[in-house]
């Protein structure tokens, strides 16, 4: 079940029409950054499962962006072994509403998908906790330009999918809410730009299916997760 997942999303994030990867190949709309990430992973079920995987600390990674795609690897370690990885990948179109009345300013409905994998390691002995999502979703996006090189975009979109984990062979589900603010700045260093910005991501996962049918399932795989990730880097 993981690999099909994984396929799925590779499948959704490369069989885009031609008109979104042309767009993606256009000069000034690749985004490297460096990233630091404050994670606070806890456990949501019921009862308080022999081994943990509760994570609350720092993390550090590298992010990827383009004008309809964004990629995130972090890592974190903390303690004797105990350590976090998390990679996401999220792709998007947007449904244009800006009216011609409102100068320099875009309004639009991002629809996309968003898949995730995290893999949390805490005491020797305790088999690590890796688990996967895939999930869709559509919100708001606004974008203002201050001037021809510079610009403020706001995202922010509900998701909601599926997701599974290694130490199960259960699917359950997974939501998702997300909001983005970056400020760019174009040719800010000679031919390259700069890029610096914020998101907030809160997540749900459920492996076993419960919530609603908690007192019918195990809930000793279910977590929820905050992650606040500040980024600075470069366009080109």
């Amino acid at each position: 079940m993981r690999s099909r997942i994984g396929l799925l999303i590779l499948a959704g994030l490369c069989c885009r029409g031609p008109s979104s990867h042309g767009q993606i190949l256009q000069r000034g709309q690749h985004g490297f950054a460096a990233s630091y990430v404050v994670v606070d992973f806890n456990f949501a079920g019921d009862e308080t499962p022999l081994g943990r995987y509760d994570y609350q600390g720092p993390a550090y990674g590298l992010s990827y962006t383009t004008a309809n795609l964004r990629g995130l690897v972090a890592y974190g370690r903390k303690g004797n072994g105990h350590t976090l990885v998390d990679v996401s990948v999220s792709g998007w179109t947007v449904l244009d509403f800006s009216s011609s009345a409102v100068a320099a300013t875009k309004l639009g409905v991002p629809v996309g998908i968003l898949v995730g994998w995290r893999r949390v390691t805490t005491t020797p002995g305790l088999e690590p906790y890796g688990v996967s999502s895939l999930a869709a979703g559509a919100g708001g996006l606004l974008e203002r330009e201050f001037s021809a090189v510079s610009r403020l975009t706001l995202r922010a979109s509900p998701f909601v999918g599926i997701t599974g984990s290694a130490l199960t062979d259960q699917v359950g589900l997974s939501w998702m809410a997300e909001a983005d603010a970056h400020l760019e700045f174009d040719e800010a260093l000679g031919g390259t730009g700069l890029i610096v910005g914020y998101m907030l991501r809160y997540q749900v996962w459920n492996v076993n299916g419960s919530g609603p049918f908690s007192h019918a399932v195990d809930e000793n795989l279910d977590y929820n997760g905050v992650m606040h990730v500040i980024r600075a880097g470069i366009r080109f």
